[in-house]
């Protein structure tokens, strides 16, 4: 044959320029991240806009809001003279948690490779990106169980272990029966439905049972936003799990670091801060080193970049001296 000596010794597809689900899209697709979406959104109900600016700018974190406890209902028959009652206050403790995710590149490892630097770091900041949301959404709905009510004071649902369980044949009636607990509750309009995504069955189903249909469901869903997640797990013989919450009962407030605020740089180490590009944290601290490394197999001097992106966390909910938090679990039932 004889253009043997040139025939291709390895057949490499270059899938970059795919658009669309491409070959390699599968391996980097995105999740839905509806747990920390709640938290994110609602917390500028929670906490007034001025005081996350100010928290955000602060050197320091938070470590605590002063908040008002609700007076008892009063007994009073007679008119009188003077008053009495001062009112109490609480200090409600803040905790930040610090999420960091870090990659590095070295300069000649690209240099004379198909994937090329600026590619691969692309590729490897979307995976620590999608890393930190997977993170802070999994500590989200770890915050919704730890905090869930144990003072539901619904009568309509069968509470299991602070959980109101749902049987599958009442399960047409979901989200008719947890808004009227809602409202046993003082909770009267708007609900924001935290769910594992085997709840988005039930979802789809009611939202297509419209008026013109004779089992007409599609009344009930009127009053949610639904939020779903793979990150919520069901118990032994559950269908699907929901935190049901008011609108500006939960949140999420972020800090970075003052050095990265500040744009600091010191020539091999740079910080800085960037915008989350999913929108739901805020700014996110960015420390890039510059160095030279012995890298490969002869131990080469190399040009090496590190990239450290931090961010801090701390998941908040409205107090209550009743509820301890007004966060309600429900689960649809498989039996």
């Amino acid at each position: 044959m004889a253009f043997t000596p040139t025939v291709l010794q390895e057949a490499i597809l270059r899938t970059s320029e795919v658009n669309g689900f491409g070959y390699k899209e599968n391996e980097t697709r995105p999740s839905r991240y509806g747990a920390l979406e709640a938290f994110a959104e609602q917390v500028s109900g929670l906490v007034p806009a001025s005081t996350l600016k100010a928290i955000k700018e602060s050197s320091e974190q938070a470590t605590s809001i002063d908040v008002f406890q609700r007076e008892a209902t009063g007994t009073g028959t007679a008119r009188k003279c003077s008053g009495t009652g001062t009112g109490t206050t609480v200090n409600i403790p803040v905790t930040f948690a610090t999420y960091a995710e870090e990659f590095q590149l070295s300069y000649l490892e690209h240099a004379g490779n198909r994937t090329k630097y600026a590619e691969a770091f692309n590729h490897l900041f979307n995976e620590r990106i999608k890393s930190l949301l997977v993170r802070l959404d999994t500590d989200s709905v770890t915050y919704l169980e730890a905090n869930k009510t144990t003072a539901n004071a619904g009568t309509i649902i069968n509470q299991v272990a602070n959980a109101g369980q749902v049987l599958k044949a009442d399960k047409d009636q979901f989200f008719n029966k947890i808004k009227a607990e809602m409202e046993q509750n003082d909770y009267y309009s708007g609900i924001i439905n935290v769910a594992s995504t085997t709840q988005r069955e039930l979802i789809r189903f009611d939202q297509a049972q419209g008026g013109a249909n004779a089992t007409n469901l599609e009344f009930q869903m009127g009053d949610f936003m639904h939020k779903t997640t793979n990150r919520i797990t069901n118990g032994l013989g559950v269908q699907s799990t929901s935190y049901m919450v008011a609108p500006g009962t939960i949140g999420a407030i972020s800090w970075t670091n003052q050095l990265a605020r500040d744009g600091k740089d010191i020539g091999t180490d740079q910080w800085s801060t960037f915008a989350d590009p999913s929108g739901l944290i805020g700014d996110i601290e960015l420390k890039v080193k510059l160095e030279c490394a012995d890298n490969g197999a002869g131990k080469e001097a190399d040009y090496v970049e590190s990239f450290v992106m931090a961010v801090e966390v701390a998941f908040i909910s409205a107090y209550d001296s009743v509820l301890g938090a007004p966060i309600f679990k429900y689960e649809e039932m498989s039996a």
